[in-house]
């Protein structure tokens, strides 16, 4: 049986966990709170560091002003932001934003069908989700929809910042028993090599 085809994740640590990267055709959500590094993992999965794992991709920004590049999204239709959705390595950051706009009954028909074809072709498109914004019950949706789940956690610990990194759902494939500690640096995230059982 041939192995599937996975792109790097562009996160220096990560690759290995995700036995490879992200499996091509795979929606991810990436969740956890705004100073997380959650927009730092989009956009280091958009545009990894080695330039063989570079391709075309798009990075639509809802939340904020875009950086060389990336789209702005924050007056798009879902439909418009559906046709941008083009190359390997898509990015919507937010779906949080998303949600708030168009409410979430849209939003996860969004994900049901315009992110599905998408995937189809082999594309992989990550969403950045914000933590403390929606219902229980949606998230629960929204974790079902996804292929990839992934939070991104944060604590102070006395005069430290305790930043991990959990593998909550993985579609086909074992979900990794650990939660790994990670580092926020000038490049971006960076997993730690030590690890917590869960």
């Amino acid at each position: 049986m041939a192995e599937k085809q996975r792109r790097t994740t562009g996160v220096t640590g990560l690759d290995f966990p995700l036995e490879g990267g992200f499996p091509f055709g795979t929606s991810i959500i990436v969740y956890g709170h705004p100073l997380s590094g959650v927009d730092l993992m989009a956009k280091q999965f958009w545009k990894p560091e080695t330039i063989e794992e570079q391709e075309e991709g798009v990075y639509m920004v809802l939340d904020e002003d875009p950086a060389e590049e990336m789209i702005d999204a924050k007056e798009l239709s879902l439909k418009e932001i559906a046709e941008n959705m083009k190359g390997g390595r898509i990015i919507i950051d937010s779906l949080s934003r998303i949600m708030l706009k168009h409410g979430n009954d849209k939003s996860l028909d969004f994900m049901r069908k315009e992110v599905k074809v998408v995937l189809n072709k082999g594309a992989n498109v990550m969403l950045t989700l914000y933590k403390d914004l929606h219902k229980t019950e949606d998230l629960i949706l929204l974790m079902r929809s996804a292929d990839i789940f992934i939070e991104l956690d944060e604590k102070i610990q006395g005069n430290e910042i305790e930043r991990t990194f959990w593998i909550r759902k993985i579609k086909g494939q074992k979900v990794p028993q650990r939660v790994i500690p990670f580092l926020i640096t000038e490049k971006g995230l960076e997993l730690s090599t030590t690890s917590r059982v869960v």
